[in-house]
């Protein structure tokens, strides 16, 4: 939610409710600050990561629940994170590449 002076303010969460974590990987510095804002607008706990590598190490240590994936990184791409998360006999993650 934005303030009345543009910033982008927390959400007020009660000590039962947790907010969910979401993985947000962008190699593109100029368009990172935009799925990290949207996101925290909306609720999310945002964690940023700045390319393929960096977002399957995330997934793997971290609790998050949903990623959004640039489709083009160096290193590993989003398509390749896509597809380690998602092997045939896996029940996991809900992904969503852009």
């Amino acid at each position: 939610m934005l303030t009345d002076t543009g910033i982008l303010a927390q959400p007020i969460t009660s000590a039962r409710e947790t907010v969910m974590r979401i993985l947000a990987a962008e190699d593109n510095p100029v368009f990172e600050s935009m799925p990290r804002a949207m996101l925290r607008k909306w609720g999310y706990d945002a964690v940023m990561a700045h390319d393929g590598n960096q977002a399957w190490q995330i997934l793997g240590a971290d609790d998050s629940r949903r990623a959004v994936l640039d489709w083009a990184m160096p290193g590993t791409d989003g398509v390749e994170v896509c597809r380690r998360l998602r092997p045939p006999t896996a029940n996991r993650t809900s992904i969503s590449c852009c």
